[in-house]
């Protein structure tokens, strides 16, 4: 589960909604997007440049939790870039972040994997886009609030 912490970053951060998913994807997991081809998918490689992260309103009523919420391949993904996002803070919990929220404490980076998760990393070194944890919070049970840093 992934929101903005503010109202006011939502109206700064640029949205791209016109690209098609190649692959399932989740709210909260970084995205790779090709605006000629029209198409999202998880990052090629971890240090790739110009990621977005994926945040779409819940469409399907069917859903019981937030993350259980699937985005299918064909499907739009909202995919907010991490460019527009720079120093904002994004409420998340651990769905999409690989490690134990015992690991969670202020000043821990996320870094993005190539399914789209994130995970904890001593040295962002060479990685132009990351998540530093700022708080702990009650978000969902084992929430936390990351700032977007860009290299």
């Amino acid at each position: 589960m992934i929101k903005f912490r503010e109202l006011g970053a939502y109206k700064n951060a640029k949205n791209i909604g016109y690209c098609k998913a190649t692959v399932e994807m989740h709210n909260g997991q970084a995205a790779e997007f090709d605006l000629a081809a029209k198409t999202a998918k998880h990052p090629t490689a971890a240090t790739t440049a110009g990621l977005a992260i994926v945040m779409n309103s819940i469409e399907k009523p069917e859903i019981l939790s937030p993350n259980e919420y699937v985005i299918e391949i064909g499907e739009y993904p909202r995919l907010f870039t991490l460019e527009s996002l720079r120093g904002e803070i994004l409420d998340m919990d651990m769905d999409q972040v690989t490690g134990n929220y015992e690991d969670i404490e202020a000043g821990v980076k996320l870094t993005p994997k190539t399914d789209g998760t994130w995970e904890i990393k001593e040295t962002v070194t060479n990685y132009p886009a990351y998540l530093e944890v700022v708080d702990l919070t009650s978000f969902n049970g084992e929430g936390f609030g990351a700032k977007v840093v860009l290299a």
